[in-house]
C-alpha cells in the first residue's frame, strides 16, 4: 500500500481502506459544502504526498493550533500537511474548483488567527529545506522555516539576516509582512533582503508557480517585500541576501528608576538621527511586578552593536554612558554589558538561553523536536510608529496606563509593555524610499507596541479587561502617534487598517492584486482588495 494511501502522523486513513459514509459526512458539513463527493474528498488525499489531516484524526487537536492561544476555538475542516510546493498548488486547485476557502500557515504567528480558517489551512511548515550559497552569500529557505533554525544555519557559515526575536515566527510571514530586529537599524527591514521567491497564483483560470525577482514579475516582488502575507499567492520559497557577521556581538542592558523615564526616553527618541546604524537600542516600558509594593512602573533598556572589529564594546560603552550621564548616577539601577555569537545572543533575546539545550529547546514539542520546551502564548497587540518625539501629555499617559494595570489585582500577574524599537533617520530603513518596495513605513523614530498578554484558561471577564486594557492605552496615545500601524502586528481593531499598514503605496497594491489575484482567492479580514474584489469585500 503507497503511503499516499494513508494520511500520516495520525491523520485519518483513506486509500485503499475507504472513509466510511458518516466521516465523510461530516468533512463535508465541517466545510459547509454538501455537494461535495466522497471520491472528490478521496481524491484529494491521494493526491497528496504529505497527509490531510481532518477533525477525525487523533491529532487534529495539535496539528491545528496557531501561536495565540486565544484562536484554539477555530477548527479548520482539515488541515493539509504539505510535504512540497506541488501539495500546496493541489490544495490550491482543489479548493478553488469546489470554492472552498483556504489560508497558508507557515509560522502560524498571525496577531489574529488568520493563518487559520474554518476551510481548508494549506500548512508549508513542513517545507524546511536550507542552503547557503558562499558564492554570493544568498541563503535559500523553504516556506516553513522558522526564525530560530534560520539563525542556527546561517551562524554555521559566519552569516545573518536581519528579522525579529520570537523564535517560532516563520520567516515567510515576517518577512512579507516587513519584518524588524536587532539588527534592523544597520541592514534594513527582512523584506528588504529578499532576492527572489518562488510562488504559486490562480490568474482566474489556471494555478500556476513564478519565480519573481527584480528582473521577473516584478511588479510581484514589489508587493512582496512588505506587502503582508496572504494577500497575492502562496509563497514556497525564498532566497535572501545574508551579510557577515561571524564575531561576537557586544550588547548591554540598563534599568532606571521611573522617576527620571520621560528624561530617558526623550534623549533615547532623539539618538536615532545619528546612532551609528551599527547599534540597535530598544525599550520596555511595564508596570511594576506584582511583587513589587509600590506602583512605580519599570523602564528598560537592551542595545547591540554589530561593528565589524573589537571597538564595539568600547564605543558601546560609550553610547551606553551618554544615557547613564543624562540623568543622576544614583537613577541608573543596573548597568551591564558583555559579548556573545549573534546565535546565542538572538536564543537569550528568544528567552531560551536559560533551557538546558537553548537549540533544540527553543522549539513546540514535535515528532521533529520531542523536547521542545514553546508553548502557546494568549495575547492581544496594537501598534503605532512614532515621527515626532512624546511630549510630556503624552509621558503622562503611559504613566497613567502602566499604574492602572499594576493596581489591578487580576491583571498584574501577567506581563504587558510599551515595547519600543528605535528606528531614526541614521537607519538603513530610512534611507530607503518609501515606495522602493511595499514596505512604506521610512520616515519614523520607533515602533511601538502595547501588549498584555494573560493564561488560555484565564475566564472570559479577565480577557475582556486585558482586551479593554490594551485598547485603551492605544487610544490614550492617539495624539502623539502617527497615522501608521506595523503590518506584521496585523490588528482587528482598525477600520482605517489599510491606509494605516500601507499608506501611499496602497493604490499600487490593490492594482498588482487585481493583476495576480484577480479572483481574489487569498482573502482574509484584512487582506489586500483588488479594485473588483471578487465579491469577497
Amino acid at each position: 500500500m503507497d503511503r499516499r494511501d494513508f494520511l500520516r502522523t495520525g491523520a485519518f486513513v483513506f486509500g485503499s481502506m475507504a472513509a466510511s459514509a458518516p466521516v465523510m459526512a461530516a468533512f463535508r458539513r465541517a466545510i459547509g459544502s454538501g455537494n461535495l463527493s466522497d471520491a472528490s474528498i478521496q481524491a484529494l488525499s491521494d493526491s497528496l504526498n504529505g497527509s490531510l489531516i481532518l477533525q477525525t484524526s487523533t491529532d487534529f487537536s495539535s496539528a491545528v493550533k496557531v501561536y495565540n492561544s486565544r484562536f484554539n476555538d477555530m477548527r479548520p475542516m482539515a488541515i493539509a500537511r504539505c510535504a512540497d510546493a506541488a501539495d500546496a498548488a493541489t490544495c490550491m486547485e482543489w479548493c478553488i474548483a469546489h470554492d472552498i476557502h483556504f489560508v497558508a500557515r507557515a509560522g502560524g504567528h498571525s496577531y489574529c488567527g488568520w493563518s487559520t480558517c474554518e476551510g481548508l489551512v494549506i500548512d508549508v511548515g513542513p517545507l524546511q529545506d536550507m542552503e547557503y550559497d558562499p558564492s554570493t552569500g544568498i541563503a535559500t529557505f523553504g516556506a516553513g522555516v522558522q526564525l530560530v533554525d534560520v539563525y542556527h544555519y546561517l551562524s554555521g557559515f559566519g552569516r545573518a539576516i536581519a528579522a525579529g526575536t520570537c523564535p517560532s515566527v516563520g520567516l515567510t510571514g515576517l518577512l512579507l509582512g516587513g519584518g524588524q530586529g536587532m539588527l534592523t537599524r544597520g541592514h534594513g527591514m527582512t523584506s528588504d533582503l529578499l532576492v527572489s521567491a518562488d510562488v504559486i497564483l490562480y490568474d482566474g483560470s489556471t494555478v500556476h508557480s513564478v519565480v519573481c525577482s527584480d528582473a521577473s514579475e516584478h511588479e510581484l516582488f514589489w508587493a512582496l517585500r512588505g506587502g503582508g502575507g496572504g494577500n497575492f499567492g502562496l509563497v514556497t520559497k525564498l532566497r535572501v541576501q545574508t551579510f557577515p557577521l561571524a564575531g561576537e556581538v557586544a550588547y548591554g542592558a540598563m534599568r532606571w528608576d521611573w522617576s527620571v523615564a520621560k528624561d530617558i526616553l526623550d534623549y533615547w527618541m532623539g539618538m536615532g538621527a545619528t546612532l551609528d546604524p551599527a547599534v540597535s537600542m530598544n525599550l520596555l516600558l511595564s508596570p511594576a511586578a506584582p511583587t513589587v509594593s509600590n506602583s512605580e512602573p519599570v523602564i528598560y533598556m537592551v542595545a547591540a552593536s554589530t561593528k565589524p572589529d573589537d571597538s564595539q564594546q568600547t564605543e558601546l560603552r560609550s553610547m551606553l554612558s551618554g544615557l547613564a550621564n543624562h540623568v543622576p548616577a544614583s537613577k541608573l539601577l543596573s548597568y551591564t554589558t558583555d559579548r556573545k555569537y549573534w546565535v546565542d545572543l538572538a536564543l537569550t533575546y528568544s528567552g531560551c538561553s536559560h533551557f538546558s539545550n537553548p537549540y533544540e529547546d527553543c522549539h513546540f514539542p514535535s515528532d521533529q523536536w520531542p523536547n521542545g520546551q514553546l508553548v502557546q502564548k494568549a495575547f492581544k497587540s496594537k501598534s503605532d510608529y512614532y515621527t515626532e518625539a512624546i511630549p510630556q501629555e503624552g509621558f503622562d499617559k503611559i504613566d497613567e496606563w502602566l499604574r492602572l494595570r499594576h493596581q489591578n489585582p487580576s491583571m498584574n500577574q501577567q506581563r504587558a509593555s510599551l515595547h519600543l524599537d528605535l528606528i531614526g533617520d541614521a537607519s538603513v530603513v530610512n534611507q530607503v524610499a518609501p515606495d522602493e518596495t511595499a514596505f512604506v513605513h521610512r520616515d519614523t523614530i520607533c515602533c511601538a507596541q502595547y501588549i498584555a498578554y494573560w493564561s488560555a484558561g484565564d475566564d472570559c471577564s479577565l480577557v475582556n479587561e486585558n482586551l479593554d486594557w490594551v485598547r485603551g492605552f492605544y487610544e490614550a496615545m492617539r495624539p502623539w502617534a502617527s497615522d501608521q500601524s506595523y503590518q506584521n502586528y496585523i490588528d482587528d481593531d482598525l477600520t482605517d487598517w489599510a491606509q494605516r499598514y500601507y499608506g501611499s503605496n496602497l493604490p499600487k497594491l490593490r492594482q498588482i492584486k487585481s493583476k495576480y489575484d484577480p479572483q481574489n482567492v487569498f482573502y482574509f479580514p484584512q487582506s489586500i482588495q483588488p479594485l473588483d474584489d471578487g465579491g469577497r469585500s
